[in-house]
């Protein structure tokens, strides 16, 4: 739940209304009987890594860290790596930009990035 709270408080949501998001979350779904009655389920994990994988995505939006890429892309990972198909997640991340130009300009800094990182593989191997 703590990922939830500071993915909600850094998108201007007021506590009020986060405590009262967190509660409908756990007694609106069946979030509390997985968390207590089924542990071994992977609905309470996957619930908190895309809630960590939300709040790092957000982060590496607003500022381009290389620390929050490195986060967002470990808990899309172990995201992917409980239950494959909680990886739709990713189809999320426009959403979280404040604008279009926004997205649009963190897309095109990983892609730079990711030219950059195959160039130096390419190079590296192309003269040993």
């Amino acid at each position: 739940m703590c990922n939830w709270f500071a993915f909600l408080a850094e998108s201007g949501v007021s506590e009020r209304n986060i405590v009262a998001v967190l509660i409908s979350f756990v007694f609106g779904s069946n979030l509390f009987y997985y968390r207590v009655g089924e542990l071994s389920m992977s609905h309470v994990y996957s619930f908190a890594f895309v809630a960590g994988f939300l709040l790092f995505a957000k982060r590496r939006i607003k500022k381009l860290s290389t620390s929050n890429l490195l986060l967002a892309s470990l808990f899309l990972g172990i995201i992917i790596l409980i239950r494959p198909v909680n990886g739709i997640i990713v189809l999320f991340l426009p959403f979280l930009a404040e604008s279009q130009v926004e997205f649009y300009s963190w897309v095109k800094a990983i892609l730079k990035r990711l030219k950059l990182f195959f160039m130096r593989r390419y190079n590296h191997f192309a003269h040993h």
